[in-house]
């Protein structure tokens, strides 16, 4: 007995309806597993993070002068801080120290 794609995917319900796939995100009962989601930035999106990361932790005063406090509570800047270190290392790619620049898993055990 020959199946064809028609025979095997008869009686399935894999095809849900728009309202369906909406209601189960919303309760957080689907996962996403496009690769594309899952897998680590460039080094040139990572270096734009890390310097969106540096103005957080030290802003500019309007004169520009020197840096202002940026108000953050101790928890959360140790965290950040922990990140830029992170993203430091992970985005070095000229010093002929580091050998783990570019490597998203290599950098994130070094640092950590």
């Amino acid at each position: 007995m020959e199946m064809d794609a028609k025979t095997v995917t008869e009686g399935h319900s894999d095809d849900k309806s728009d309202e369906d796939s909406t209601e189960e995100i919303a309760a957080g009962r689907t996962q996403d597993y496009n690769w594309a989601l899952h897998c680590p930035p460039t080094v040139e999106a990572a270096k734009m993070a890390l310097a969106d990361l540096q103005i957080v932790l030290r802003p500019q005063r309007a004169d520009k002068t020197g840096y202002t406090d940026p108000k953050l509570g101790s928890v959360l800047e140790e965290h950040l801080q922990a990140m830029k270190d992170f993203l430091v290392t992970f985005t070095d790619l000229e010093n002929k120290v580091n050998l783990v620049g570019g490597q998203w898993g290599k950098a994130a055990l070094q640092v950590a």
